[in-house]
């Protein structure tokens, strides 16, 4: 039998308690969160678990990337500078840095499905 959305809940909510940040990674990070971009770490708002996922609340707003560089993953992380680092989820759609090094994650979830 899987988990059901009360377990999954629990878990989210429990990762979301501790991933207080998020970062943007140019490739694929590895284990330990290689690859994450000069843009600043955001605080990730995430809000209730529902369902056995949970999202952030609000678009993040990026500065201090690359200009027009890369944006694959978007990882998430303990502390605002190094930390722990708990994984990643690629990132669909508009993939890189605007010319200002800009980049809006309009949406960021953990699923447990």
């Amino acid at each position: 039998m899987a988990l059901n959305d009360t377990a999954l809940n629990l878990m989210a909510d429990a990762l979301a308690d501790s991933g207080l940040f998020l970062a943007l990674h140019t490739a694929t990070p590895s284990a330990a969160g290689s690859d994450e971009s000069a843009a600043a770490r955001l605080g990730s708002g995430w809000g209730a678990a529902s369902g056995g996922d949970i999202a952030i609340g609000s678009a993040k707003e990026f500065t201090g990337g690359v200009s027009d560089g890369p944006v694959t993953h978007y990882g998430i992380w303990s502390a605002l500078t190094a930390g722990t680092f708990y994984g990643s989820f690629a990132i669909t759609g508009d993939s890189s840095f605007n010319s200002a090094g800009e980049f809006t994650l309009d949406s960021a979830s953990i699923s447990g499905t």
